[in-house]
């Protein structure tokens, strides 16, 4: 089965004449630094997200009347009007290597609210990754659909920090983490909790309770939402037809595909696509 990937689908169709496009994100800046020079800063504002990953050292950042101590592995987020500062020690006390991102992020496209601080550690692996694609779309930025690249990458990086901050895919046990893992990178091929169970080499009722208690949802359940979270993006962030971002998720039935996305969306695929290209109808229809 073909594997969809945001850069793969990027720039496949241009938007019709007659439809104007609505900005769902604006990208600012990415860049990895080390604390070779000067990082710390004065409390300062602005009208768009930044996100700090910090990918080895410390650091502390300060955001309104709150101070966060930063680890290797951690997201902090600042909001569009939040005062906030960063803190980095001298070079020569701790080495420091960090990833800044600033992105202007449209609120009526659903992307997520991220905590001021998250520990991603259980699942860097991932972070890393949409990481280096983020840092690669913004280097490409030379035509204009990267921006929705760009903006489908921020909505699985929110989605990750979000999960990570809540503990739904901090999985304590190492097996379950395994096999978080293995279903985010292979959603678009058959998943089925016997195989799951024979990664972790645990019986398979074991699995599936264990799975189930971690977590909360089962690891059918689990594999469902997460089809259909990457579908979302997809459908927002290109222009791929839907029947192919189905099967580039793991749907060989459509229409299975467009009752489940109903049942968890309360709109089919084609009309939450619609929607998103007019926030202001998709505002109503939400509300």
């Amino acid at each position: 089965m073909r594997r969809l990937t945001w850069r793969a689908i990027a720039g496949q169709s241009e938007p019709m004449a007659s439809e104007p496009a609505v900005v769902l994100c604006r990208p600012l800046l990415a860049i990895e630094q080390d604390n070779s020079i000067n990082l710390s800063t004065e409390p300062h504002t602005h009208d768009f997200h930044q996100f700090l990953y910090l990918r080895q050292g410390r650091c502390g950042v300060r955001i309104d009347d709150r101070r966060y101590e930063v680890v290797e592995g951690c997201v902090a987020s600042m909001l569009p009007g939040q005062a906030h500062q960063l803190e980095f020690p001298a070079h020569t006390e701790t080495p420091c290597r960090v990833v800044q991102i600033k992105v202007w992020l449209n609120p009526a496209a659903g992307f997520p609210d991220p905590p001021a601080l998250a520990d991603c550690r259980q699942v860097r692996s991932q972070v890393d990754g949409c990481i280096g694609l983020l840092l690669d779309a913004f280097a490409a930025r030379d035509q204009i659909e990267q921006d929705r690249t760009i903006g489908g990458l921020m909505m699985y990086l929110l989605a990750l920090v979000g999960s990570a901050s809540s503990g739904r895919i901090q999985g304590r046990d190492p097996r379950i983490r395994d096999a978080i893992d293995f279903i985010a990178a292979n959603l678009c091929e058959t998943i089925t909790v016997a195989h799951l169970a024979r990664r972790a080499g645990l019986d398979q009722s074991y699995f599936s309770r264990l799975f189930r208690t971690q977590l909360g949802l089962s690891p059918q359940a689990y594999v469902c939402a997460q089809r259909l979270d990457r579908a979302r993006g997809l459908l927002v962030f290109t222009d791929a037809p839907i029947a192919e971002i189905a099967e580039s998720v793991g749907y060989r039935n459509y229409h299975h595909f467009s009752n489940q996305f109903l049942a968890a969306y309360g709109r089919r695929p084609s009309d939450y696509r619609s929607g998103m290209q007019d926030p202001d109808s998709y505002r109503l229809a939400e509300g």
